[in-house]
């Protein structure tokens, strides 16, 4: 499973070789775009505002995500002020972009996590503890090399990685 914020990255880079990957959008960057379209059609903290916002993230929650892409367009329609149409746009192509990447409902009935909140958290533990501490200069080869190395240790395999691989005499 790759998982993003639904812009042009991973999922578009690596997705390509691995066409069996399941590329959700995480949810969390999916719900700022629409907070932010919220904000700017309805005005920040406006009843209005909750209201719209509630029934859309019901929407992408429930998996008709292709409806509220055409609902949106249609709404955009009615409105003359350039800030709104623009943030209806933006709200349009974030969700068309991902194609099945907001299907939420399919990836709770799979068992998949919808954020990425533990990735990231992983991600922090395992690479930021150890390479971004201060005045440390990493190659790519040798970030990796460490990373190789860490991984297994972090994971309790460390022993199983020596076994395998011995230091040379």
């Amino acid at each position: 499973m790759l998982q993003g914020d639904g812009t042009h990255g991973i999922g578009d880079r690596v997705g390509g070789g691995l066409d069996e990957a399941i590329h959700p959008t995480d949810w969390y960057h999916a719900r700022e775009h629409v907070w932010e379209w919220g904000r700017t059609l309805y005005g920040e903290g406006a009843e209005a505002t909750k209201a719209a916002l509630k029934a859309i993230e019901k929407l992408l929650c429930e998996g008709p995500w292709r409806l509220l892409m055409s609902e949106v367009l249609e709404e955009r329609k009615q409105h003359r002020s350039p800030a709104k149409r623009e943030a209806l746009q933006s709200l349009a192509t974030s969700l068309s972009h991902p194609g099945d990447r907001l299907a939420y409902d399919r990836f709770r009935e799979m068992g998949l996590q919808i954020g990425s909140g533990a990735v990231e958290s992983a991600c922090q533990h395992v690479v930021g503890l150890r390479l971004k501490r201060g005045g440390m200069r990493w190659s790519i080869e040798g970030s990796q090399a460490i990373l190789s190395l860490r991984s297994p240790w972090l994971n309790g395999e460390g022993d199983v990685l020596w076994a395998e691989h011995p230091l040379a005499a």
